[in-house]
C-alpha cells in the first residue's frame, strides 16, 4: 500500500482517548499511513498533527453550538481545505456528531470516503441522524453489539469490534500504594468525585457533588473525598468552587483510573466515566444536568428509559441514576450512604456492574478497528 493520509476528526475527551489509540494501532499495523485533524494531547502524543485543538471545539448543548456557529463553521472550513491541501485519502469521524455530521455533509462533495468510528448515540436520541450517517459515510465501526444490529437493519455498512476501553481502563498502581502516597491508607470511606471534562459540567455539578459529599461526610466522618481533575480544565475551576469548604478533598490531575479504582463509592457525571467505573468494578451513582432551556427541548427526544451507559448495556437500571430535577444534594447523599451503608446492596451492585463489563467483550478493539479502516484503504 502506498502512503495514504487519513483525517481523524475528535472534538472532545472521549474522543481524543479513542481516536489516540485507533491512531496508535493503525502506526504499529502500517507505516505507509500519515494522520491529521482535530483532538487533544492524547492525539497529539501518538502521532496526529493536528490543525485544531479540543479547547476550539468544546461544546456542552446546542446553547454553547448556537454562540459559537461561526467559529465552528470556520474550523470546518478550514478543514475542508486542508482535504484539498493535504491530499487527504480517508476521514474517519470520531463520535462529536453534531460537529462530524456537518462536516461530512460538506465533506462528501470533495469525494473522499468517509469512516465512522464511535457512533453517535442514535438509539438513544435522534435517531435520523441514521440516515445522514447511511447517505454521508462508506462505513462505521460501532463499539456496542446491539448498535450492529440496529444499523444492519438500516442498511449501513456496519462492522462491529468491541468496546476500546477494556483494552486501556486499569489502574498503574494498587489501591493501597496510591492511598499511601495520598497519606489516606488509614480512612475507611473514600468518596471519588467525576463532574465531568468539559468546564461547564464541572461548574454546574461540582458545587452540588460538594454539598452531597457534607452530607456523606456528617454520616461518615472518616471518609475522605478526591476530585478528578482533567488537564484540560485549569485549576482555578475547582479552587474557586472549593473556596471556604472545609471538607477532607484532594484535587488529582490526569489520575482518573487510579481515583476511581481506589474509591468505595464513586459520583460520576453520565458518560465514558460511567463504563470506565464499572469496568473498574466500582458501585456509583450517576448524576446529569443540563441547562433548563436545553432539558426542556432535548428531553422529549430521548428514547430510552436510562441515559447512564452502564444501565444502557445493561438494558436496565444497575446503578442509581440522577437526572435533571433529582439531582439534588440531599437525594444524593441519601442513596449514597444506604449504599456504603448496605453490604448487601453493595455486593449486589458489584455483581451487577461486572455482568456490564462482560457486554463490552471482545478486547483488542482499537486493533481490530485500524485493521478495518486499513483493509478499507486497500479496496
Amino acid at each position: 500500500m502506498s502512503m495514504k493520509k487519513i483525517m481523524l476528526l475528535a472534538g472532545e475527551p472521549s474522543g481524543d482517548l479513542h481516536g489516540s489509540n485507533l491512531a496508535s494501532e493503525l502506526k504499529k499495523a502500517s507505516s505507509q499511513v500519515e494522520l491529521l485533524g482535530t483532538g487533544g494531547e492524547k492525539m497529539k502524543h501518538a502521532g496526529v498533527k493536528l490543525f485544531f485543538d479540543l479547547k476550539d471545539l468544546a461544546m456542552t448543548g446546542f446553547l454553547d453550538v448556537i454562540k459559537n456557529y461561526s467559529r465552528l463553521k470556520n474550523i470546518q472550513s478550514t478543514l475542508l481545505s486542508k482535504i484539498k491541501e493535504e491530499n487527504i485519502n480517508l476521514i474517519i469521524l470520531i463520535d462529536y456528531p453534531g460537529f462530524n455530521l456537518r462536516f461530512a455533509q460538506r465533506a462528501q462533495k470533495e469525494g473522499v470516503p468517509i469512516i465512522y468510528y464511535i457512533s453517535p448515540q442514535v438509539w438513544a436520541w435522534r435517531k435520523h441522524r441514521i440516515k445522514l450517517i447511511k447517505k454521508y459515510v462508506k462505513k462505521i465501526i460501532v463499539i456496542f453489539k446491539f448498535e450492529e444490529t440496529l444499523y444492519k437493519n438500516a442498511g449501513v455498512p456496519v462492522e462491529f469490534v468491541g468496546h476500546p476501553l477494556l483494552d486501556i481502563v486499569k489502574s498503574d498502581i494498587t489501591k493501597e500504594n496510591f492511598l499511601k502516597g495520598l497519606r489516606l491508607e488509614a480512612h475507611d470511606k473514600i468518596i471519588a468525585l467525576l463532574p465531568g471534562s468539559r468546564k461547564r459540567l464541572v461548574k454546574t455539578l461540582l458545587p452540588i457533588m460538594l454539598k452531597s459529599s457534607k452530607l456523606i461526610y456528617k454520616k461518615f466522618p472518616k471518609a475522605r473525598f478526591l476530585i478528578s481533575k482533567p488537564s484540560s480544565i485549569d485549576m482555578e475551576v475547582y479552587e474557586k468552587i472549593l473556596k471556604g469548604s472545609d471538607l477532607p478533598i484532594t484535587i488529582i490531575e490526569s489520575k482518573t483510573y487510579e481515583i476511581i479504582n481506589s474509591s468505595d463509592l464513586v459520583l460520576v457525571v453520565s458518560g465514558t466515566s460511567t463504563l470506565e467505573t464499572a469496568i473498574l468494578g466500582k458501585p456509583m451513582v450517576i448524576v446529569f444536568k443540563l441547562a433548563l432551556l436545553e432539558y426542556i427541548v432535548g428531553r422529549p427526544l430521548l428514547r430510552v428509559k436510562n441515559i447512564g451507559l452502564v444501565n444502557i448495556v445493561a438494558g436496565r437500571e444497575v446503578v442509581p441514576e440522577l437526572i435533571q430535577f433529582k439531582v439534588r444534594p440531599s437525594k444524593i447523599a441519601q442513596i449514597a450512604i444506604d449504599i456504603l451503608s448496605n453490604p448487601s446492596r453493595y455486593e449486589s451492585m458489584k455483581k451487577e456492574i461486572a455482568s456490564v463489563k462482560n457486554r463490552l467483550y471482545p478486547d483488542g478493539a482499537s486493533r481490530k478497528a485500524a485493521l478495518a479502516v486499513l483493509k478499507f484503504l486497500q479496496t
